[in-house]
């Protein structure tokens, strides 16, 4: 998996098909694969972006802007052309 940090723009670009405002999370990794997690500012959320799955769970609540707008998994939504 190719992923491609910019620090100083706050950008992860994932497989050059999803640009993610974001940043990796420091000394924090992934249960399952064992590789670093990112930071998803627009949902305010973990993930794990080899394993394709949110860390942060989904808090339940109704009105919640982050977990009501947040995709069933990290890349689903392609943000690149």
């Amino acid at each position: 998996m190719k992923i491609k940090i910019l620090k100083k723009e706050r950008l992860i670009i994932v497989e050059d098909y999803f640009k993610i405002g974001g940043a990796p999370e420091p000394d924090n990794y992934c249960v399952s694969c064992s590789n670093g997690l990112f930071y998803y500012d627009r949902y305010d959320a973990t993930f794990c972006a080899y394993c394709d799955e949110w860390v942060t769970a989904n808090c339940g609540k109704i009105d919640c802007f982050y977990c009501n707008t947040r995709p069933s998994t990290p890349l689903e939504i392609k943000t690149l052309d």
